[in-house]
């Protein structure tokens, strides 16, 4: 007589063989996910922290990004606050970043303090430097994974913190045109998967074509070049704005291979931006399917302040 297995007995190894390797799997690439990857021209700065605005004006900005949206796989939530001051020369930001991947299995806390200077050059030049100082909280939840039968020896949950510091340099010339270099995790700290040490070159310009008419259109040019785990990362493309819309197209190659393919259509009022990118995903078959690609929304709001002037006493006319 033989033996009797059941069904359950059966699978049991083959789900447990294959939730470990997918854990394996997931833990050494999870994190690779960056922050407000589409947006590049509005997001270039938590990568660069030199690249702010230096005048009065209080800038917040809101993000959202949901990547693979049926599997539930990335999302992302951003607040950003600046201040700039025009008289110090400065910038002062303030950067909270959430990021749940897999269905809150693997989540990523980060709070930043961003500060930015700013040295005259040239009468339409600047040099900016910026650092970026941050501290993260990772947690595994590995108990919202579910599976069709129990599985025992499930990984222990773990969560731990960690620093790091971005920091950057840029050169901007004719108020519109910028060239960036910065370093990703400067110090080193916590040189783990996901957290490797980045370099990245950065240009943004602004081209006003039709200067004298109702309607100005104005051209973007974006090109940036990362180096990251011996790859190399180049996103190039740029956006166009007309009156109050803004679209744009952004290419991102990874190690020569086209990868993704961003669209941007954003509506610009007064001092709020709403942008919306759509974020193709071109490096397999399976997910150029339009539901595993990544959609992201910005919102900036804009507040110009004026410093307050001192009161001058009239000034009497001498008697003759």
């Amino acid at each position: 007589m033989f033996p009797e297995f059941s069904i359950n007995q059966m699978l049991k190894p083959f789900f447990k063989i294959h939730l470990y390797f997918f854990l394996l799997i997931i833990s050494n690439r999870i994190y690779g996910q960056n922050f407000f990857g589409s947006n590049l021209y509005n997001n270039i700065v938590f990568s660069n922290p030199s690249i702010c605005d230096f005048s009065n004006h209080s800038k917040i900005q809101m993000n959202y990004r949901n990547q693979w949206p049926v599997a539930d796989m990335y999302t992302t939530y951003g607040l950003a606050a600046f201040y700039g001051s025009e008289r110090m020369n400065s910038n002062f930001g303030m950067v909270l970043k959430h990021d749940r991947q897999l269905k809150g299995v693997f989540t990523n806390t980060i709070i930043g303090l961003n500060y930015a200077y700013s040295i005259k050059t040239g009468y339409r030049s600047h040099l900016n430097f910026g650092l970026n100082g941050n501290y993260g909280f990772e947690k595994n939840d590995y108990s919202k994974l579910t599976f069709e039968f129990p599985q025992a020896n499930m990984p222990e949950n773990k969560g731990r913190s960690y620093p790091y510091v971005n920091t950057g340099v840029s050169y901007v010339f004719g108020r519109k045109s910028t060239l960036g270099l910065s370093v990703v995790n400067f110090l080193g700290i916590n040189n783990s998967i996901g957290n490797k040490q980045e370099y990245h070159a950065c240009y943004l310009g602004s081209y006003r074509i039709n200067r004298r008419g109702n309607y100005p259109l104005e051209v973007e040019p974006i090109g940036s070049v990362a180096f990251k785990n011996n790859s190399v990362h180049i996103s190039y493309g740029g956006n166009i704005v007309f009156s109050t819309i803004k679209t744009g197209v952004l290419l991102g190659h990874s190690n020569q291979n086209l990868h993704t393919t961003s669209f941007l259509l954003g509506i610009l009022y007064n001092n709020f931006d709403f942008i919306y990118t759509y974020d193709l995903n071109l490096s397999g078959a399976i997910s150029i399917n339009p539901k595993m690609a990544a959609h992201e929304v910005t919102f900036l709001s804009k507040l110009q302040y004026k410093g307050k002037r001192k009161k001058r006493g009239a000034i009497k006319c001498p008697d003759i």
